[in-house]
């Protein structure tokens, strides 16, 4: 279950893996008083995140939906539907205009974040979308997927820009550094890498892992890149100039 975007504290999230897949939403760390409780999904809600401003949040969901809610009524505003199989990850775009989610149907699609209409589908990939990230600027989308590759995509057009290849196994994690510049990808061939979000050419090939990298994350200087993997270890790597 994926956790993202919770404004600094206003609270915790809860992403229960049961037939009723609840979202819970609490705010206080020391009587955990629930505030609302968001029915409407059928099957394990798979990821959330709340929008830049807070006001809004999205569910992604095993029953191949994903859901918009007002956080602070726990109204339901909007099913977005069109997906043929679970919705594993799901982000807004910096400016919260946006709405993209990836899905094991092998697409990735961009949807209206206030009205949940669905703007784009993103064809290529040959296996399920596994991660999804908008660019800092929101201009570029970046997808990774079970077929080992990362496309770039422009996040208004929904035209493909670029294909990357280079890890030898499904790819678990995706990063865009702050700058926009370069992005970072995990994968199940133990290796993170490097690229050049631009061009899409390799930068580097970050070896060291003994099992899966299953998360990669940029310091907020884009200086640091820090790995995290199934050998029980992460790793802080300097990024070149």
């Amino acid at each position: 279950v994926s956790l993202a975007g919770l404004p600094a504290g206003t609270g915790r999230l809860f992403a229960p893996n049961s037939a009723e897949a609840r979202v819970q939403l609490e705010r206080g760390y020391v009587n955990n008083r629930l505030l609302r409780m968001l029915k409407g999904h059928e099957r394990t809600v798979t990821a959330i995140a709340f929008s830049p401003d807070g006001r809004r949040l999205a569910t992604a969901s095993g029953d191949k939906t994903a859901r918009l809610w007002d956080a602070d009524s726990g109204a339901e505003r909007a099913v977005l539907k069109g997906h043929e199989d679970t919705v594993t990850a799901i982000v807004f775009s910096p400016d919260g205009g946006r709405l993209a989610t990836a899905s094991g149907d092998n697409t990735a699609r961009l949807w209206d974040a206030d009205s949940g209409a669905e703007r784009a589908v993103l064809k290529a990939h040959k296996r399920i979308v596994t991660a999804i990230a908008f660019s800092p600027d929101g201009r570029r989308l970046a997808t990774a997927s079970g077929d080992n590759t990362v496309r770039l995509w422009d996040a208004d057009s929904g035209a493909e820009l670029a294909v990357l290849r280079g890890h030898e196994d499904d790819i678990t994690a995706i990063a865009f550094s702050p700058d926009g510049r370069r992005l970072a990808t995990a994968s199940w061939d133990d290796t993170a890498r490097l690229w050049d979000a631009d061009s899409g050419a390799e930068l580097a090939a970050l070896k060291g892992h003994e099992d899966t990298v299953t998360a990669v994350a940029f310091s907020p200087d884009g200086r640091r890149l820090a790995t995290a993997s199934d050998d029980g270890t992460a790793r802080l790597w300097a990024m070149p100039d």
